[in-house]
Parts: structure tokens; C-alpha cells; sequence
């Protein structure tokens, strides 16, 4: 039997991806959108900064939002277009006020 495919941003994202240097085109808001693959890959949609980085925490300017990723092993694998695609083991995402 054949192998069920996954839909999702995530998914479409990562076969959309696969090394291409070609710009991906998206329609971005003010506020983030996010999928979650388990709890070891998120994608985060509309990031337009990176103001932290670390294997434990990941906080990302995102619109009105900074999006703050805790784990372990946390790494930005890439980084398009607006586009985050983090991995690790994610324990927690949190939405902060960009406003302080």
C-alpha cells in the first residue's frame, strides 16, 4: 500500500525547497503562522528577524509578534523568504508582544 503524503505548509515547504536558490513566493501578514512537525521541526512564516539564537532558545521577529522557541539542540536549518524551518527538540513556542 502505497505511503500516505503529509499536506501542510511544512510539507509543501521542505519539497518546494530541496536546495533551490529560487526565490519562494508567499503572502505574508502581520502575524506569524506556524506549524509544528512532533515536537523536533517548526516552521515559522513571516519571521523578518533573527533576535536571539541559541541551542536552547530561538526568538524571532515576527510581524507583531516575537516568536520564542525553548528546547535543546535548537538550529536554524534555513532561513528564506520570511521563512524559518527551526529543528531540535521543541519544548515550548511562545508568542511575545513585539511592543515591549
Amino acid at each position: 500500500m502505497p505511503k500516505e503524503k503529509k499536506s501542510g505548509r511544512l510539507t509543501r515547504y521542505l519539497e518546494d525547497y530541496q536546495g533551490s536558490q529560487e526565490p519562494l513566493l508567499r503572502s505574508f501578514s502581520a502575524v506569524p503562522y506556524i506549524e509544528l512537525s512532533a515536537n523536533t521541526q517548526v516552521l515559522v512564516d513571516g519571521c523578518t528577524n533573527i533576535l536571539e539564537y541559541g541551542e536552547n532558545c530561538i526568538r524571532l521577529a515576527a510581524g507583531r509578534f516575537h516568536v520564542q522557541l525553548s528546547g535543546s539542540g535548537l538550529c536554524i536549518r534555513s532561513m528564506q523568504e520570511q521563512c524559518a524551518l527551526i529543528t531540535g527538540v521543541i519544548t515550548a513556542v511562545e508568542y511575545l508582544s513585539a511592543e515591549g
